[in-house]
Parts: structure tokens; sequence; C-alpha cells
């Protein structure tokens, strides 16, 4: 046992103070002997477990540490939610109704033919449906908060909160992911092992060729090019980080950069979260509560903000209702909970101005 010099001193004088104390009544010899047994055994005595208190007056006193503050819970950046048109001002039914432009005029040069011909433009309606997200309800006992170094309740306030940003953020790149053929392509890159542990096999590495496909892409939809999003899985960074081109001071990192945003690249504003959307084998994009599958590939989301939409409101449209039953009789303590509702889609029915990359397998 390690030995613990301001133990010892302090050891040593408590039982000179114990062997004056006891001499005129024992005797010198005795009162010696006893606090030459009493400083013997308590340093005989090994170090005891954590919460147990030794019955010896002169055991070395074991303090408990708590720190004041707490390691808090992780959730991933959802600042891309941002880069979109928000429909939350005024949010108070089940759907949002996005009125949809019909197909515009044509022209002719040196119209031979008179009177023109009228035609009337007929236009539709893209909706989108708001969900209701909630968190399952948490305790926070009086025992707990009378007991604990921290605000516990602070911090379960916060984790309810952050939950819900994040699940809304998942359910938006849901909302936001192309379905069409057309708007979905392949890695074209060399082979490499797969990085989710639940692939199997190999998959192409995203090459500098696919971002300037990318971009094409955009362009051939007549797309602004100021403005652009690239949001990342951040396994597939891995691929963009063996691209000298990308890390080049040229290509990657110019300019002024926007919050939550890491570089640019071939016109498009690199966010990167920790997951984005799977897409299965046949191109269908996942929910990230649905069951993984070894064939699935993980995929970067382009789009321009003018072409994705989101509502997000509770009861007062400020964000999140956070609920509270203070006092509680059956739980012994104060009951939390959160709400929000939440939405969003592609502006428009036919997907233009948003394309995903998945990977492809080797």
């Amino acid at each position: 046992m390690k030995l613990n010099r301001k133990n010892l001193i302090y050891n040593v004088v408590m039982v000179m103070a114990l062997i004056m104390a006891l001499a005129p009544m024992f005797g010198a010899v005795a009162a010696t002997a006893t606090g030459a047994a009493v400083l013997g055994t308590g340093f005989l005595l090994p170090a005891q477990p954590m919460g147990f208190q030794a019955p010896f007056a002169f055991m070395a006193i074991q303090k408990e540490v708590w720190i004041a503050d707490i390691d808090q819970n992780v959730f991933p950046d959802d600042s891309f939610i941002n880069k979109s048109r928000d429909d939350s001002e005024g949010l108070q039914g089940r759907i949002v109704h996005v009125p949809q432009a019909g197909a515009p005029p044509t022209a002719q040069k040196n119209r031979a033919v008179t009177p023109a011909v009228v035609t009337k433009r007929t236009d539709t309606v893209n909706d989108y449906v708001v969900d209701e997200y909630t968190t399952d309800p948490t305790v926070v006992t009086v025992t707990e908060e009378v007991e604990a170094s921290y605000n516990k309740r602070m911090d379960v306030m916060g984790d309810h909160i952050s939950t819900l940003r994040s699940t809304v953020a998942d359910g938006m790149l849901l909302n936001w992911s192309p379905t069409l053929p057309t708007n979905i392509f392949r890695t074209s890159g060399a082979a490499r092992d797969a990085y989710k542990g639940f692939q199997t096999g190999q998959r192409l590495r995203v090459a500098k060729e696919d971002f300037a496909n990318a971009a094409r892409l955009l362009d051939r939809m007549d797309v602004p090019r100021e403005g652009r999003v690239a949001l990342v899985d951040a396994d597939l960074l891995m691929d963009l980080m063996l691209i000298p081109e990308f890390v080049s001071a040229n290509i990657f990192g110019q300019g002024a950069l926007k919050e939550g945003v890491l570089g640019r690249v071939f016109g498009f504003d690199i966010m990167v979260r920790s997951r984005t959307l799977l897409y299965t084998a046949a191109g269908a994009p996942k929910d990230v509560a649905a069951a993984t599958a070894a064939t699935d590939g993980a995929s970067i989301i382009f789009w321009h903000p003018q072409f994705v939409r989101k509502a997000v409101g509770s009861r007062t449209n400020g964000g999140i209702d956070v609920f509270e039953q203070n006092g509680s009789p059956t739980m012994y303590g104060d009951v939390m909970s959160a709400m929000v509702r939440a939405g969003g889609k592609i502006s428009r029915a036919d997907q233009r101005g948003v394309i995903a990359l998945v990977e492809k397998a080797a």
C-alpha cells in the first residue's frame, strides 16, 4: 500500500496527543503501548472501498471528488438545415401548400401566322406534411437534484432539445433526398474497403470527377452557381482528403467560410455530418431509423437552398416546446419532455436542384 506522508504526520501527532492524555490515568508504559497499537493498526489497514468509512479514529480520510460539470451527450452537426427556404412563419396547419408554376410560354422568331394561338398556364401544388416529433419523458428526482454536483435538470432539458433537433434534421435529409434515377449517380474512383461496419465488400471512392459531374448536372438544370451546398458523410470525407486537388489552396478552403462550412470545392460549400442518408443498392434513400443492409451505400447530397424547403414550429411558432410537470406525486421529482412540429420537401415535383452521389459497389 502506498504511504501517504501527510497522513503519517497527522497520525503521529494524534497518537502523541493520545499518549499524553492516557499517561496520567494508566501510566506511561500502557499509554505508549496503546498509542503504538493504534498507529500500527491504522497503517496496516488496506485502502478502503469508495464510500466505506473505517471505524478507526486515525485512518487516512479518503475524499470523493465530484466535478461541478458533466460530460454531456454529443449530437451531429445539424447546421445544414438552414440552407433552405423557410416556410416556418405562420405555420399552423398540418399541410404546407407550395404552388408550382405551370409550363412557361413558348416564343417564335419572325412569327408568320397570326393571330397567335392562346394558351393557358396550369399551375399545380407540391404539398408536404408537417410531422410531430416528441421525446420520451424523463424524470429528475428530488434526490438527484439535491445530491448531484451539477445541474442535472438543465442538462436533461438540453438533451431533449438536442435530440429533437438531430431527429428533425435526419427527417429533413430524407425529405430532401432525391428519388428519381436521373438525380442519382454513383461514385467512380478507385476501389477501397467499405467504411461502414455493416457493409461488405468494396466500394468505389469519391473522385474529383464526381464533384465536377455534380456541378455539371446542376448547371444542366439551370441551378444558380452561387450558394450550392454539398453535405458529405464523415466517412466519405476521407475520400476527398486523398485527392490532392481538393486539399490544395487553389480549390479547397478558398474565401471566407460560412458557419458550418468546411471549404469550397467546384463551387459547393462543403458541410460534413457524422451521418447522412444511406441509399439501397436499388437507389432508394433510407430513413436513419431503418435497418441497415450490407449492400447500402453512403451518400453526398448536393442542393441549392432555393430548391429545398423546411417548416419548423411549435404552439408559439418559436421552435421547440418543452413540457414540465414539477413535483410529480408518483415520480417523486420533476418530469419533462419536448415536442416540435417539422416538415420539408424538395421544392419542385421534378426534383430540380437536388442530386445525390452514392457509393458504388466495386
